[in-house]
């Protein structure tokens, strides 16, 4: 009976929070943890095999797996290419919420450092196994505001899309029922 809730090695659990500001394939993690989190690797910095153990933290651009317990299906267990912030949690692109049954509610991840090459290599090949839902909304956004929706005064206009929903603010302010984001991440619609 002890196993439950048990440490494991060269493993870190954090809460989980949005993250608009990577790509569908990456995960923010804390400074801090990356400084602190040590793991034994027998492997060089470009990944070729040594003949002895050294101790390696984590840095910008290399490869985690994100577990989110109970594992219930394969897309619980999911490799991420690391970006550092400056923020005490995971950051995740909220495109992911549904497969990991996640809503930014108080809900953990664990995260396990990958180092071999052979490794890195199958996370290349392996991540992420479904599509970013918001790639459309993002797209049309990015069409919006880089085309003559400015004002004279160099302000986007009342009607542009709002980065985080496919929606313009004149239908937020009409009510509009469901945000594209609420729905595509399971997040309440008041949360958005």
């Amino acid at each position: 009976g002890s196993m439950v809730s048990c440490h494991i090695e060269g493993s870190a659990r954090l809460v989980i929070a949005p993250s608009w500001l990577i790509s569908y394939r990456e995960v923010s993690l804390p400074i801090s943890l990356a400084r602190n989190f040590k793991v034994v690797s027998a492997t060089a910095d470009n990944g070729d095999a040594l003949l002895q153990y050294r101790e390696v933290s984590i840095q910008d651009g290399d490869w985690v797996i994100l577990v989110r317990p109970p594992s219930l299906g394969h897309a619980n267990v999911q490799p991420f290419k690391v970006r550092l912030w400056d923020k005490p949690c995971v950051g995740l692109y909220p495109g992911h919420c549904a497969e990991f049954h996640g809503d930014f509610d108080g809900d953990e991840m664990q995260l396990y450092h990958v180092s071999g090459k052979d490794s890195v290599s199958e996370c290349e090949q392996w991540a992420p196994i479904s599509h970013d839902p918001f790639a459309n909304a993002r797209q049309v956004y990015s069409r919006l505001t880089s085309k003559g929706s400015r004002d004279e005064g160099g302000t986007l206009d009342g009607g542009r899309f709002m980065e985080a929903s496919n929606m313009s603010i004149q239908e937020i302010l009409e009510g509009h029922p469901a945000p594209l984001l609420s729905v595509e991440s399971r997040m309440k619609p008041e949360m958005v």
